[in-house]
């Protein structure tokens, strides 16, 4: 088990695609239902972490995260009529692969929340900035076997985004 499994050297841009029915509770406040899909993320393991596991391997290894998908519950809250306070929580499902190394991952479902704000560019457009969080845990290695060259990786890490986003009503 190794703690800081990942290096923070990588940076990527993600693109969302989400799919959301709002219902207006009162005047200045709705709540709805969102679907999503994003890009993937991928994220390089720890020197040390490799050297661990075989001191022979002297490429990098690449934990890529899949497209997660998510279901999440919004609220809006309209603090004038061209201007929301939003925020949404919900599951998402992320899966893991390596791609150079034998590591076994698993899919995880993990608690995911959004928060931000927006504002109405026309009666059926709306610019919106928000903060994604993807609550994981430290990634660990497991059920190392040196003999076969695998080893078993356990828990997903968190994940963050910044999203400019342009939202279309239908």
């Amino acid at each position: 088990m190794y703690s800081r499994l990942y290096a923070l050297d990588e940076k990527t841009t993600i693109a969302r695609l989400a799919f959301t029915q709002e219902w207006k509770a009162t005047h200045s406040f709705s709540l709805g239902a969102e679907i999503g899909i994003q890009t993937g993320n991928r994220m390089r393991l720890r020197q040390e972490t490799i050297d661990s596991l075989d001191p022979r391997i002297t490429l990098p290894v690449f934990l890529n995260i899949k497209q997660p998908v998510d279901l999440l519950i919004t609220g809006k809250y309209y603090w004038s009529d061209s201007y929301f306070l939003m925020g949404k929580v919900g599951p998402s499902y992320l899966t893991a692969v390596t791609d150079s190394y034998a590591i076994t991952t698993h899919s995880s479902v993990l608690p995911e929340t959004q928060l931000g704000f927006g504002w109405e560019l026309s009666k059926r457009a709306w610019l919106a900035l928000y903060y994604q969080y993807i609550f994981g845990n430290s990634p660990q290695l497991s059920h190392l076997d040196i003999s076969n060259d695998t080893a078993v990786l356990s828990r997903l890490p968190p994940l963050q985004a910044a999203f400019l986003s342009i939202e279309w009503i239908l």
